[in-house]
C-alpha cells in the first residue's frame, strides 16, 4: 500500500507539490485505490496554487482518516519535526515509542526510539529550554550507522535545536 505512504507524505509536507502531481499522473493504479471524486479533484488541481493545494491536502487527509486510520502517529510526523512537551500530539506519539539507545552522557538529550506499532525508527532530541521534542525520521542506513555508533550530528548543538527545525519543518499540529 505504497500509495497510502505517498498520500501521507504529501499531506504532512514531505513530498513536494510537483513530485506529488507527477505521482498522480504516472501511477496507473492510484485511481483504483481512491474514490472517483478524490481522483478527479487531484487530476484537475492546479498544484501551483497555494489555496488549491491546501484544499487538496484537506480532501486527502479526510480520505485517509475515513479509510486508513493510523494505529500510531508516525505517519503524521514530518521527516524533521517538533512537538511541545505535554501536548496531546506528543503524548500520543510517545505512547507507542520505546527508547532503544541513548547517544551518550555528553548528548543526554538525544535518543533513538522505535515505534512498537509501525516500527518506524526516530532520532529524538529533548529541548528542555523550549519544552519541545524534535524528531528525525530514520532510514535503514541511518539506523545501522547509529547501531555502529555513528550518530547523525543534526541535534548535537543543543542551543540551536529550534533554529535547525524552524528552517526545515513546522510544529506538529495534530
Amino acid at each position: 500500500m505504497e500509495y497510502i505512504n505517498i498520500l501521507y507524505q504529501f499531506v504532512r509536507g514531505d513530498l513536494s507539490n510537483e513530485d506529488f502531481e507527477k505521482y498522480i499522473y504516472n501511477d496507473q493504479l492510484i485511481e483504483s485505490h481512491i474514490s472517483n471524486s478524490l481522483y478527479q479533484s487531484l487530476i484537475e488541481a492546479n498544484f501551483k496554487d497555494k489555496n488549491t493545494v491546501a484544499d487538496i491536502k484537506n480532501l486527502i487527509n479526510d480520505f485517509l482518516l475515513n479509510n486508513y486510520t493510523p494505529k500510531c502517529k508516525c505517519c503524521l510526523i514530518r521527516n524533521l519535526d517538533r512537538s511541545g512537551f505535554g501536548s496531546d500530539f506528543s503524548e500520543n506519539i510517545f505512547s507507542h515509542l520505546k527508547k532503544v539507545k541513548i547517544k551518550g552522557e555528553d548528548y543526554w538529550w538525544i535518543s533513538l526510539y522505535d515505534c512498537n506499532v509501525c516500527h518506524q525508527v526516530w532520532l529524538v532530541a529533548q529541548d528542555e529550554n523550549d519544552d519541545d521534542f524534535y524528531f528525525m525520521r530514520l532510514d535503514n542506513t541511518q539506523i545501522q550507522d547509529i547501531k555502529d555508533n555513528n550518530w547523525p550530528m543534526i541535534f548535537d548543538n543543543y542551543n540551536n535545536l529550534s533554529t535547525i527545525i524552524s528552517t526545515s519543518s513546522r510544529f506538529s499540529e495534530y
